[in-house]
């Protein structure tokens, strides 16, 4: 008998200086999405559970003004693929970055889509910052011990993802992840040439001067060769400086942060 392939789940999260409080804005995300998953849309939607079904695609200006008209954000799901995901705008007086996230329970199946969509929504987002990655044990631990930027409903290392914020970004990065965007705020202040030498991964400057720093390590390294993929976090945290993360005060350093600049 064929042994049951293991499956990982995955977050993306993308942090952006837009609020995401125009209507064009949130049209932008909506049809990229959309763009982006063609003929398996998400089947439900809404700002509070439980999401109900809709024609997502047919429907898309009455789930824009859906979304435009009521909370300052919009949750999806997907059934079958599972998928969901959501929208999350900055309304609050104290400016804060908006953001998006998809959650897979199925890294392998889903990556090629996840690397995909990672890009394209970095870019048309300007995103500060962005994460692609499946938690291991050590993101669980380093968040504890940290600072959290990992949440789960449950104890299972299986449903924790990542959940980074402005807060905790204030305070320096927390991590390397499989796949990361460091937006131009950092690119400002840790150096093009340094950035795009990062050691051992696939580095890509996106159109709007964001650097994708990739590992070579396969998508769930983190749970399946944790110290491997400890070893990469640790040289690449080294090449850009220690002191830009939030562990920076371990090295006698303290940690250096950008200032970000809303839209």
């Amino acid at each position: 008998m064929q042994a049951k392939r293991e499956r990982y789940r995955a977050s993306l999260v993308t942090l952006s200086p837009k609020r995401l409080l125009e209507l064009s804005e949130k049209r932008d995300c909506l049809e990229l999405l959309c763009l982006s998953l063609g003929n398996q849309p998400p089947d439900r939607y809404g700002s509070i559970e439980p999401l109900r079904r809709g024609d997502f695609v047919g429907d898309l200006d009455k789930v824009l003004e859906e979304w435009h008209q009521g909370l300052h954000s919009l949750d999806w799901k997907r059934d079958k693929p599972n998928l969901t995901g959501g929208f999350h705008g900055s309304w609050l007086p104290d400016f804060l970055h908006s953001n998006e996230c998809v959650i897979t329970k199925d890294a392998a199946k889903d990556q090629a889509w996840l690397c995909s969509y990672f890009e394209a929504a970095s870019n048309q987002s300007l995103a500060d910052y962005a994460v692609l990655h499946v938690v291991g044990q050590q993101d669980v631990d380093r968040s504890r011990a940290s600072g959290g930027w990992v949440s789960s409903g449950s104890t299972k290392l299986g449903d924790y993802t990542l959940f980074p914020t402005t807060h905790r970004l204030r305070g320096g990065l927390p991590n390397m992840f499989w796949s990361t965007v460091l937006g131009r705020p950092y690119v400002s202040i840790m150096g093009r040439n340094r950035l795009l030498s990062c050691p051992d991964a696939d580095v890509v400057e996106l159109d709007y001067g964001g650097i994708r720093v990739t590992s070579r390590l396969p998508f769930w390294a983190a749970r399946t060769e944790p110290e491997a993929f400890e070893n990469w976090r640790d040289t690449v945290r080294e090449h850009i400086g220690r002191e830009f993360f939030v562990d920076a005060p371990v090295y006698g350093k303290t940690a250096r942060v950008p200032q970000f600049e809303w839209i």
